[in-house]
């Protein structure tokens, strides 16, 4: 698992099975760590932020409010999630200047 999520950070379903089996070997937190860092990686993805607001309820991390905002932010968000450590595109005018 660990090894799929590094080469593809942004697979909800690798990130679900993932955390749901490091819940089933009893290690919560870095079921919930896991999933933190999928909608870290991937903040548009409302799927992401609602199952990571279930497994912060389930866990009692105390991170249901941060879920339930990224879930609020990714609902209104019509962008789509670039590659992790990818740079956000310039705008029309960057493009011209570096040229």
């Amino acid at each position: 698992f660990a090894d799929g999520m590094e080469d593809n950070p942004q697979n909800v379903a690798l990130a679900v099975a993932y955390a749901d089996w490091l819940l089933e070997e009893g290690k919560r937190r870095q079921a919930v760590a896991v999933m933190r860092r999928y909608v870290r990686d991937t903040p548009s993805s409302v799927r992401g932020w609602t199952v990571y607001g279930e497994l912060c309820r389930r866990t009692d991390a105390g991170c249901a409010a941060e879920a339930a905002a990224g879930r609020a932010r990714a609902q209104r968000s019509l962008g789509i999630d670039l590659p992790p450590g990818q740079l956000q595109p310039n705008g029309l005018f960057g493009r011209l200047i570096e040229r």
